[in-house]
């Protein structure tokens, strides 16, 4: 679940549960609005529980543009590493 707290110039974006395939999306837009909207930004992974490889990408990538205008809080010590699961739009035949 993604949930948004603004205050002034302030954003703070709040993941918890799972940061997966699903949810990277939405937190990628809100991230890219925020910018356009606030001048200072914190991403909150602190209650992240579990992230796929799609989540661990989102996690590098926001650490890499990472400044003291945009805040990345880590998930907890606890968190359980799985692998991406994406739907196949295919059938196989058989």
């Amino acid at each position: 679940m993604i949930s948004q707290l603004m205050t002034g110039q302030h954003c703070v974006i709040r993941v918890r549960g799972e940061l997966d395939a699903q949810s990277v999306f939405e937190l990628r837009d809100r991230v890219t609005r925020a910018f356009a909207n606030y001048g200072s930004i914190q991403v909150d992974l602190s209650e992240v529980k579990s992230l796929d490889t799609a989540g661990r990408s989102m996690l590098d990538f926001l650490r890499s543009i990472a400044s003291p205008m945009f805040r990345v809080t880590s998930p907890g010590a606890e968190i359980e590493e799985t692998e991406c699961r994406m739907q196949s739009s295919t059938k196989s035949s058989r």
